[in-house]
């Protein structure tokens, strides 16, 4: 074999040893993308997991149970008139401000909310076929026809009575620090009918019976008005939370809300409070105040800026009087403290399931159904 022929062969060798070492070395490179593909995925599919096992989001309320006291145009007069003078208070309440305060138009009280959907076993038709099914055991509560054993005592009148809801209790709920609050609302006084239950409803009759020696006794009628307003509203709940529509566990507060801080416009980062210890001196809380004293507007607000480390007596109310505290000689928390007012007695008329953040042609929530308690 010539010269010529060995080269070629030689060269051919070398071309193919190239070959083979450029087909693995791409194997190889291909190989690596992919575990490192597998690695991404293996973490993708961990995240997934951990995604699915986390607790879902709770579903956004759509609905709530209320009793409407804003079709009341005498009581949407007078709760108006408090707030505006709130408003136009010399100095002015810090945090307070018109987007605040709710139209009286809106006044209720709230028996539970609830997310319904048309996709699942809570509608807005089942909510409204379960509380027409309790109207018959509500009639005979507020009639006085239902002991507390569950026992029917007597038939229903024709004309159902009606059931009153005394506004005569000012307070706060979601206090903060440095004597504010974000929620002020009027309401009853349930402290006062946990006194007369735990005293014996028999004792002092005509008297009366009262949680402060400053406070005005109420009178035998009036805690009955009020057991029967609590037994009915403590029904409905506790059957739509039995029932799975209410899902919040906190006990039921009967209360009016008459400023809101989460309504303030433009919104803030951090929410700010209304001063509530400068309400608590305000002279529109004055002018609707029953209490002569003023331990109740005009608190130790020193004693509520700095930490306690006494624990006031409470009644089994979670909110209770001020001036049981303040004539025991032990301070209490700011927001602790509730004022006897007069805002007025009111029929509740009816029950409504109304829309979240809904407006109607009066700017009242709008109503998408409900029980009547003024009729059978």
């Amino acid at each position: 074999m010539n010269p010529n022929a060995h080269r070629a062969i030689a060269q051919r060798g070398q071309m193919n040893a190239g070959r083979s070492r450029g087909t693995r070395g791409s194997r190889g490179s291909r190989g690596t993308r992919g575990n490192r593909g597998a690695a991404r995925g293996a973490v993708a599919h961990k995240q997934a997991n951990k995604r699915e096992g986390a607790r879902a989001p709770a579903p956004r309320p759509t609905h709530f149970l209320a009793i409407p006291l804003g079709t009341h145009p005498a009581l949407r007069t007078r709760i108006s008139s408090f707030t505006s003078a709130l408003l136009h208070s010399a100095p002015a309440i810090a945090g307070l401000d018109s987007t605040v305060v709710p139209d009286a138009r809106r006044a209720h009280l709230t028996l539970g909310v609830m997310a319904l959907d048309a996709r699942s076993e809570l509608t807005v038709a089942g909510a409204l076929g379960l509380l027409s099914a309790l109207k018959a055991d509500i009639l005979r509560i507020v009639n006085g026809d239902a002991r507390e054993d569950g026992r029917e005592e007597a038939p229903s009148p024709p004309t159902p009575r009606p059931l009153r809801i005394a506004l005569d209790t000012v307070g706060v709920l979601k206090p903060a620090d440095g004597g504010g609050a974000h929620v002020l609302w009027v309401g009853p006084d349930v402290s006062a009918l946990k006194a007369w239950e735990g005293k014996g409803k028999g004792e002092g009759k005509g008297k009366g019976t009262g949680t402060g020696t400053d406070t005005p006794p109420a009178t035998n009628e009036a805690l009955e008005e009020l057991a029967k307003l609590v037994r009915v509203t403590d029904l409905i709940h506790r059957t739509f939370k039995a029932r799975g529509f209410i899902v919040d566990t906190r006990p039921l507060k009967l209360h009016c809300t008459l400023v809101n801080t989460s309504y303030r416009r433009p919104r803030a980062r951090n929410a700010i409070p209304f001063a509530y210890d400068a309400v608590l001196r305000s002279e529109a809380l004055r002018d609707i105040s029953t209490v002569a004293s003023s331990s109740h507007t005009q608190p130790d607000v020193s004693s509520h800026t700095k930490p306690s480390h006494t624990k006031p007596t409470t009644s089994s109310h979670t909110q209770p009087d001020a001036a049981a505290h303040t004539h025991a000689g032990v301070p209490p928390r700011l927001g602790d403290v509730l004022v006897k007012v007069d805002l007025g007695t009111w029929t509740a008329r009816e029950v409504q399931l109304c829309v979240m953040g809904s407006h109607g042609p009066e700017n009242e929530y709008v109503s998408v159904g409900g029980i009547r308690l003024d009729t059978p």
